[in-house]
C-alpha cells in the first residue's frame, strides 16, 4: 500500500505588520474603551507629558522605586555554552561592566512610557568591536520605525536623522501582538491619579473654608450716626465692621433694638435676639475633611496596585498580619524578577549577540550571555545557612559528603567554586582524617587543609 503524503504548510507570515508608525506623544487607550472615572472628574489623556506628571506623584514615585530598586540592585554575571573560549566571556564582561548600571536604569523608563530606545555607539578597542556607550533616546522626539511588510523593528528616526536597526536597541514593556510602543504602567492607574488630583484640590478648598470662621452681619435699613455724629448708610457701617472682623480687630456699635422690639419684649421674647444689629459666624461642621483624606488614601492604594506593588509591601498597614505583609513583598519581588528577566533577554539579543558576531562570526551568537541573580531566593538563603552549619562543625562532613551532591548544592546556594578539581574529592580527603574520636584541634586542622587546597585550585584557575 502506497504511503499517503501530507501537503506541507505554506511558509511565511500572512498577516504582515500589525503596528503603525510611531507618532510623538502617542495616546494609549485601555483595551475595551475609555477607563471608568468619577462623574465630573476629567481623566487626563495618556500622553508622555501626562506620564511625566504622574511619576512625580508621591505614591507613584514610591511604587516606582519599589518596582525598580530590586532590578537595579540585582547582581549579574556572564556565562557561556560549553566549549566556548574563556576570553569571549572576558570580552563581554569587560564591555558590559561599565554600561550595565546606567543601561538598566534607562531601560526601566519603559515602565513610565511603554518603551525605551537607545543608540549603540561603537568603537574599536584592542582590535575588537565594542561600545563606547549605549545612548538613551528621548521618547518625545523619537519615532519607532517598523518594516511595513514584516512588522519587524527597523530602527528610529529623530527629525531628519535615521538610525537603522543594527545601531538601535529597543525594550518594550507589556507590548501586545508585536506593538513596540508597549503600555505604560501608568495606564493601570491614570483615572485614579486624576481623581486623586481632584480630591487634593477639594481638600485645599475645604482647608481654606475650615481654617477660620466667616462673619455675617445683619443690619437695619436706613442710616446711623458715625463717631463724629455724621449720618452714614448702615450698609457702609456693616462693610466697615466686616473688614475689621476679617483682620481680627474689635468693633463697636450702638446697642439699639429694632423698632418693633419694645412690644415683643413685653411678651417675653429674648431681647438679645431683637437687636437691630446682629453679628453671627458661619462655621464648618461635620467630618468632610476626614472623608476626603480617606478617599485619597484609597486612591493611593489603587495607584500602588496599578504599578503592581501590593500596598502592604510599601505603605503603612492598618490591618492584616506581618505574614500577609511578607507575602505582598514576595509578590512584588517576583514581579520585579520577571521584569529583570525580560530586560536581560533584550540585552543579550540586541547588545551582547552583536558583539559576538562582529568579533567572532555568526556562529558565536548566543554562546555567551548575561545571567541575573535571582532576587531574594529563599532556597539560596536556606542552603547557605545549611552550608554554614555544616562547615561550623567538621564532624558533619561525612554525612555532608555521603548524602548530598556538593557541587549541585554550591550551585543552588549561588556560592563560587573552583573551575578545576573536584570539590567533593577535596572535602572527602579532608574528612578521612576526621572521625568520631578526633579532637577539635585535629578537626580544625583537617578543615583548614581543605580550605587551603580549594584556594590553591582557585589561584591556578585564575592564572
Amino acid at each position: 500500500m502506497a504511503k499517503e503524503t501530507v501537503k506541507p504548510p505554506k511558509t511565511g507570515e500572512e498577516t504582515k505588520a500589525q503596528t503603525a508608525s510611531s507618532t510623538n506623544n502617542i495616546i494609549h487607550q485601555a483595551v475595551g474603551g475609555q477607563p471608568v472615572h468619577m462623574p465630573g472628574v476629567a481623566t487626563q489623556p495618556g500622553t508622555y507629558k501626562t506620564y511625566r506628571r504622574m511619576i512625580s506623584n508621591p505614591t507613584i514615585a514610591l511604587a516606582r522605586a519599589a518596582s525598580t530598586a530590586p532590578v537595579r540592585a540585582a547582581k549579574w554575571g556572564v556565562q557561556s555554552e560549553e566549549g566556548v573560549p574563556e576570553e569571549w566571556k572576558n570580552e563581554i564582561q569587560e564591555a558590559m561592566k561599565p554600561l550595565y548600571p546606567q543601561l538598566i536604569k534607562d531601560m526601566l523608563r519603559s515602565l513610565d512610557y511603554g518603551w525605551a530606545g537607545f543608540e549603540k555607539v561603537f568603537e574599536i578597542r584592542k582590535g575588537l568591536v565594542t561600545y563606547s556607550k549605549i545612548k538613551a533616546l528621548l521618547v518625545d522626539i523619537t519615532d519607532i520605525q517598523i518594516d511595513k511588510n514584516t512588522g519587524d523593528f527597523a530602527g528610529f528616526r529623530q527629525g531628519k536623522v535615521e538610525i537603522d536597526a543594527d545601531k538601535s536597541v529597543i525594550f518594550t514593556h507589556d507590548g501586545e501582538a508585536g506593538n513596540l510602543h508597549g503600555r505604560s504602567r501608568n495606564e493601570n492607574c491614570r483615572p485614579e491619579w486624576s481623581q486623586w488630583n481632584h480630591a487634593l484640590g477639594k481638600s485645599g478648598q475645604y482647608i481654606t473654608k475650615a481654617a477660620g470662621v466667616i462673619p455675617m452681619i445683619e443690619y437695619p435699613e436706613g442710616v446711623s450716626n458715625d463717631a463724629n455724629g455724621k449720618e452714614v448708610d448702615n450698609a457702609v457701617h456693616a462693610a466697615t465692621m466686616l473688614r475689621e472682623l476679617g483682620m481680627g480687630h474689635g468693633i463697636y456699635m450702638p446697642n439699639t433694638l429694632a423698632k418693633f422690639a419694645e412690644d415683643l419684649a413685653r411678651s417675653g421674647v429674648d431681647i438679645s435676639q431683637l437687636k437691630s444689629w446682629l453679628i453671627s459666624f458661619l462655621e464648618t461642621k461635620g467630618r468632610h475633611g476626614q472623608e476626603i483624606v480617606e478617599m485619597m488614601g484609597h486612591l493611593e492604594s489603587l495607584m500602588m496596585r496599578g504599578w503592581l506593588v501590593p500596598e502592604r509591601s510599601a505603605l503603612e498597614g492598618k490591618h492584616g498580619t506581618k505574614a500577609e505583609s511578607e507575602v505582598h513583598a514576595d509578590l512584588a519581588l517576583v514581579v520585579s524578577y520577571l521584569l529583570l528577566l525580560d530586560i536581560t533577554d533584550a540585552i543579550n539579543r540586541q547588545i551582547v549577540d552583536p558583539l559576538l558576531q562582529y568579533n567572532h562570526g555568526l556562529e558565536a551568537k548566543g554562546s555567551v550571555f548575561i545571567v541575573p541573580e535571582e532576587l531574594g531566593s529563599d532556597e539560596q538563603i536556606f542552603f547557605r545557612d545549611l552550608l554554614k552549619q555544616v562547615f561550623a562543625n567538621p564532624q558533619n562532613l561525612d554525612l555532608f559528603l555521603n548524602v548530598l551532591n556538593v557541587d549541585a548544592l554550591l550551585d543552588i546556594a549561588g556560592l563560587p567554586k573552583s573551575d578545576t578539581g573536584d570539590i567533593s574529592r577535596i572535602a572527602e580527603d579532608a574528612s578521612t582524617s576526621i572521625d568520631d574520636r578526633a579532637t577539635p584541634e585535629a578537626a580544625a586542622m583537617a578543615l583548614s587543609r581543605m580550605y587551603a587546597k580549594v584556594a590553591e585550585l582557585r589561584r591556578k584557575a585564575q592564572k
